[in-house]
Parts: structure tokens; C-alpha cells; sequence
């Protein structure tokens, strides 16, 4: 049975044990997620930027300026990013290498985001991949994972047919339960705030939601590519738009 210290130094040393301990677990709890990792540059010369929306944009000639590369939101769920098509004539313009993505939205029918995003980059042309973002953040936690697959595969499919070869980003919560098992071959954009970011095969990796680049305002998601500045070229060359 247990017997209550009755020596007072003791109780004393542990009752600030326990403080101690408590202050620790209090301050560890309480410490913001990483938002950034320091992939290095040597590494990893290939440098870009995604935007939406969201993005407030000084001088759009500055980005370019410092950028390797930038991945647009087209669409989310049934509807449209409303600067889509004005950053990417603006990208066009600057020659810097485009491509566009979609936010997917568990709770959305799939054929209804394919068409959506095949409308909204209709006619335009680009050198970085069509993208599917499926991630957990910001969507609902009330469909089924079965359900949220399923209208993914949907979605995918339409797209294909119509000629368009999908990358999907995601974090590794989403890769696990639904990239990996569903869509194991598919190229990947993983966002992570570690190095290395993952053991599965990446080509793009977002590192930072807290970025920096000069012609911007405020935040903006840093990515990378996995390869030197010759590969991404050979792999991503220049395409003559009409």
C-alpha cells in the first residue's frame, strides 16, 4: 500500500520535480509546428513558388526575377481561382515556367472537379505538370476515406482522358492514406518541413509556407526540385505558346 513521504526535503524536491516537469510539457505543447525546413541550396538549386489568391503581389516582374519557377491554383472543388488566368498571363509574359493545380475537395462529386479544372486551364499551355492537391487541411473530416478515393479516381480518370498526365500534392498524411495505397505511381509534390522529406520518390517538395520573395507581400509556400538546374530544364523545357 502506499505510504505518504513524511520527510520534508523530499517532498519538497519532488513537488518541484513536478513543477518542473509540468512547465516542460506545458512549453513543449504549446510550441507552433514547424512551418519551414533548409533544403540545401547546393542540393537543390531549382527554385519556385506556388500562388493563389491568397498571395498579395507588389511586382510581379520582382518574382519573376527570383524564381525558377511558379505552380498556379486553377481551381477548388466547383469553383475557380480568381486570378488564375492573370498570373498566368503574367507568367507567360515574364517566361517563367508555369503549371497549374487543383484543390481537391473531399466533399465535392470528382467528375464535377475534373470538368471544373479542365475548364479552367483550357487553351493554356504549360511547362510544369497538371496537379491534384489532396490534403486533409482545410477539408471536411466527415467523408469516408472510401468516398474521398473513389471521387478521386473519378476525377483522375476524366482527366486522363482528356489527355491530361496527373502529379498529385500532398503531405505525408495524405500520401499514406491516400496516394501511396491508391496511386502509387504517380509523380509526386510532397509538402514537408523535414529533410529529407520523405522516403517515397518526390520531383517537387514544398519546404516552407513562410517564405520570402521579393516582389511579394507577406507569406508564400517555397518549393523546390529534386534535380540540378540542367535536369529541370531537359525535363521542363520552354514550350512555344500561341
Amino acid at each position: 500500500m502506499f505510504q505518504p513521504l513524511k520527510n520534508k526535503p523530499i517532498r519538497r524536491v519532488m513537488a518541484i520535480l513536478a513543477t518542473v516537469l509540468f512547465g516542460l510539457t506545458v512549453f513543449h505543447l504549446a510550441r507552433p509546428a514547424a512551418t519551414a525546413a533548409t533544403p540545401s541550396l547546393k542540393k537543390y538549386p531549382v527554385r519556385g513558388i506556388d500562388l493563389s489568391r491568397y498571395n498579395k503581389i507588389k511586382s510581379f516582374d520582382s518574382v519573376a526575377a527570383n524564381v525558377d519557377f511558379i505552380f498556379l491554383r486553377a481551381s477548388h472543388g466547383i469553383q475557380r481561382d480568381a486570378t488564375f488566368s492573370t498570373l498566368y498571363n503574367k507568367s507567360v509574359d515574364a517566361k517563367v515556367p508555369v503549371g497549374a493545380y487543383h484543390y481537391f475537395r473531399f466533399d465535392v462529386d470528382g467528375e464535377a472537379q475534373a470538368n471544373n479544372f479542365i475548364r479552367a486551364i483550357k487553351g493554356k499551355q504549360f511547362e510544369l505538370p497538371i496537379v491534384i492537391d489532396v490534403e486533409q487541411h482545410g477539408n471536411s473530416k466527415k467523408v469516408k476515406n472510401k468516398t474521398i478515393v473513389a471521387r478521386l479516381k473519378t476525377m483522375v480518370g476524366i482527366m486522363e482522358k482528356n489527355g491530361y498526365k496527373i502529379m498529385f500534392y500532398t503531405n505525408k498524411h495524405g500520401y499514406t492514406n491516400y496516394i501511396k495505397p491508391n496511386f502509387p505511381s504517380y509523380p509526386l509534390w510532397i509538402c514537408s518541413f523535414t529533410d529529407p522529406p520523405t522516403d517515397a520518390n518526390w520531383v517537387f517538395w514544398q519546404y516552407s509556407h513562410t517564405g520570402k520573395v521579393k516582389g511579394l507581400k507577406g507569406d508564400v509556400d517555397l518549393d523546390t526540385y529534386n534535380g540540378s538546374k540542367k535536369q529541370f530544364k531537359k525535363k521542363y523545357p520552354k514550350r512555344k505558346r500561341k
